[in-house]
């Protein structure tokens, strides 16, 4: 996603399998990074490391 303002609430992103050169990617078990910062107050800010398994 790029970076823009959005309102709080509950957000989904849809990962299509392929890496930044537009490969298929293995079966595996990937990691993915959250981010966020107030708009209002730009010391206030998230950041969360996650892991997901990809199976074909």
């Amino acid at each position: 996603m790029a970076p823009k303002a959005l309102i709080s609430g509950f957000k989904s992103v849809e990962w299509n399998s392929k890496n930044n050169i537009g490969n298929t990617v293995a079966s595996g078990v990937y990691f993915y990074r959250l981010e966020a910062t107030s708009v209002g107050d730009l010391s206030k800010s998230f950041v969360q490391v996650k892991k997901m398994l990809l199976v074909r």
